[in-house]
């Protein structure tokens, strides 16, 4: 999915703290990877309440309220 689908998508899930680190975090790689456009991966977390965020080989994890 694209940036603005993640974030619409997450905006309920995570707490606002969480919420304003993906957004700055994806702001950072929204640009295009040569001619592809930047997908993100969303994969929920095993042993806790969240979700591993993944762009690539940057991944990033946020956590429920």
């Amino acid at each position: 999915m694209n940036r603005e689908e993640l974030l619409k998508w997450m905006k309920g899930r995570i707490s606002d703290y969480y919420y304003d680190i993906l957004t700055i975090w994806t702001l950072k790689r929204k640009n295009k990877f040569l001619f592809f456009k930047r997908k993100f991966d969303i994969v929920p977390t095993t042993f806790s309440k969240g979700y591993i965020i993944r762009s690539g080989f940057d991944s990033i994890i946020v956590y429920d309220d």
